[in-house]
């Protein structure tokens, strides 16, 4: 018995000792002084229950100590951290990059505490404050860090302490790193805050140029930090085996669709993002949606230098590859039945056909831009028409900007406005789709028809989740 005891102390399991083994050892009758005592037993289980809990603890503090050398999580509390790691994403890449920093942190018996920015308060043991955030849209603030820069204002530190900032963003975007750039001059002008370290601007999650931030951090703080860029180039783990199983084009062959099948069970709806590792790094390219069936369907539309598009194109079918599907609930098709307008350029189609497709009984009105009719025609008309005719689709408005008589899909809302503020009225839904340029120029549209016609501001919808988007 004491063998089996030890057997698993030394695994640091608790399940190399099961409920079957432990019923099956015998505690024998123990002759105590003469004739048998029935005492004997008792003690003897009594010694091999405190035994057991005295190993079961044992154990359990060896596997803390070790989920603490590997697994990110806070072992210090906002009093007593003295590396502060804040994180401002959309998708969680840019956490990826703070946990391995975090981790590096840990490991070297420091305290770091890692949480978003909008959790920014006050931390009376900070040394160094490090910030990193990726930037959302048109130089916008990502989701994890939308109330930072109001917070910041009204919650000084009460000494001293470093800070640098890392931003995350692309270069395909005009804003490159704009809201890291906001960060950094708000941090900039706050007295407590000892700046040597100038704004590290970091394209596509490259592992190579955040390295060149941590040297700096290395360099000027002497932290127990490793640049190394293999550390930050892993992919997130957990991820799905997925394959092509067909494609569509359109007449011009720029725009097409992708079917994509899930060899394991994958939980998912339209509106939905799969996030793919096109260069099998840690590079993401994110996807909306669409559910027919049990297949995910894409739109995309090809660059000839996209990573992404080049990627879903060519791969032959059959071919499998990794990815996974994030949840984006705030884009999911509404569960309320009441009236839903859809707003969509370019690929922005994608997550609305698979809502579209899974509609009963809920009206649905589509405004829909394209550059060419030639292009919709052959790529859309037909299963949209079919979605009319089964009343899937209660209406659809057309604007095609490269036509000969060109028409936009604000020129389509301000027509419509009527049904726009019907449906606002009505406790209904707007949903946008496409780029940041449609988006901004839809939403200023709808702005007006809201002042003029329901005398309210648009925030309002806004805020209570009456219009929502999904726009890059």
């Amino acid at each position: 018995m004491i063998e089996t005891f030890m057997a698993a102390f030394h695994t640091g399991s608790i399940t190399a000792v099961s409920e079957e083994r432990l019923s099956a050892i015998h505690i024998p009758r123990l002759q105590i002084g003469g004739p048998i005592d029935n005492t004997g037993p008792l003690i003897l289980l009594m010694a091999a229950l405190g035994l057991i809990i005295y190993i079961l603890f044992g154990i359990i503090l060896k596997n803390k100590k070790s989920s603490v050398l590997h697994t990110p999580g806070n072992l210090y509390s906002v009093a007593d951290a003295e590396y502060i790691l804040l994180v401002g994403s959309e998708t969680g890449g840019t956490r990826i990059f703070a946990q391995e920093l975090f981790k590096q942190l840990t490991n070297s018996g420091l305290k770091p505490y890692l949480t978003d920015m909008n959790n920014y308060t006050e931390y009376p043991q900070a040394k160094y404050l490090l910030v990193l955030t990726s930037t959302y849209g048109e130089g916008d603030a990502p989701s994890s860090a939308s109330r930072f820069l109001n917070i910041l204002e009204r919650t000084p530190q009460t000494h001293k302490v470093n800070v640098s900032v890392a931003g995350f963003g692309s270069l395909d975007y005009a804003d490159f790193c704009g809201y890291s750039e906001q960060v950094f001059r708000a941090l900039q002008q706050q007295g407590w805050a000892d700046m040597t370290i100038p704004l590290y601007m970091i394209n596509d999650k490259s592992a190579e140029q955040f390295s060149e931030w941590v040297k700096a951090l290395i360099n000027c703080y002497s932290l127990p930090l490793i640049a190394s860029p293999a550390l930050f180039s892993a992919r997130p783990t957990e991820l799905k085996t997925f394959a092509f199983a067909d494609r569509y084009f359109s007449t011009d062959e720029q725009l097409f669709r992708v079917c994509i099948k899930a060899d394991s069970k994958v939980s998912f709806t339209s509106g939905d993002l799969l996030t793919i590792y096109p260069a099998d790094d840690n590079r993401e390219r994110f996807y909306s949606v669409s559910r027919i069936g049990d297949t995910i369907e894409l739109v995309v539309r090809e660059f000839p230098s996209g990573l992404g598009s080049t990627f879903l194109k060519n791969s032959p079918l059959g071919t499998s590859f990794q990815a996974r599907v994030m949840e984006n609930p705030k884009f999911h098709f509404p569960d309320n039945k009441r009236p839903v307008i859809m707003i969509a350029n370019g690929t922005g189609i994608a997550p609305f056909r698979g809502m579209i497709n899974a509609n009963k009984q809920v009206p649905v009105h589509l405004f829909y831009g394209s550059r060419q009719k030639e292009v919709y025609d052959s790529f859309l008309k037909q299963e949209l028409e079919q979605y009319l005719l089964s009343g899937k689709l209660s209406s659809q408005y057309l604007a095609f900007s490269r036509d000969k008589e060109r028409l936009y899909i604000t020129e389509l809302i301000k027509e419509q406005s009527e049904l726009v503020t019907q449906v606002l009225r009505d406790k209904g839904t707007i949903m946008i789709c496409g780029s940041l340029t449609m988006q901004k120029d839809v939403v200023a549209q709808i702005s007006l028809a809201c002042k003029e016609a329901l005398q309210k501001d648009i925030q309002q919808y806004l805020d209570n989740g009456q219009i929502v988007s999904d726009c890059y």
